[in-house]
């Protein structure tokens, strides 16, 4: 159930943009497609929290390496950069991990690191428009994956 969460409200989504902080964190917000949908009615974000890796999707296609390198902030932000108003086609999960993998509309494919014995590696949250209703889901320490609905009346 939750790569169902993560694939229906992630894919088609925009990014536009980068929240700072000591994570960094992708700002999302409904392509013109999605913009009209319940489930993409609000501000979202993904915070990587790990390791995670920019490659060409023809590359990924190839050898379908879930390896990530430690990045330095700079070789982040340049490769956040470049994905800036572009939109995720496609969300996988692979059982390594859980590994978070995004196509994206550039040819690109990003891929996140899912595995930590401590701590949470990745987390998506939308939140709704009206105030009311979060969706959380997040990679947990172990391999596991999490949900949670909140609502807030």
């Amino acid at each position: 159930m939750e790569l169902c969460y993560a694939q229906v409200i992630l894919s088609g989504m925009v990014i536009c943009g980068v929240r700072f902080g000591p994570l960094l964190s992708l700002i999302l917000e409904p392509s013109p497609q999605v913009a009209s949908s319940d489930l993409a009615n609000g501000e979202a974000s993904l915070l990587l929290s790990s390791r995670w890796k920019l490659v060409s999707t023809d590359e990924f296609q190839k050898d379908k390496d879930l390896t990530c390198e430690a990045l330095s902030r700079e070789q982040q932000l340049n490769l956040l950069s470049s994905c800036a108003d572009e939109t995720i086609v496609d969300v996988d999960l692979s059982l390594e991990g859980p590994t978070l993998i995004l196509f994206l509309s550039n040819a690109k494919t990003m891929v996140i690191n899912g595995f930590d014995e401590q701590y949470e590696t990745w987390s998506f949250a939308l939140r709704h428009a009206d105030g009311g209703k979060t969706i959380q889901v997040f990679a947990m320490p172990a391999g596991q994956i999490a949900c949670l609905n909140t609502y807030w009346k």
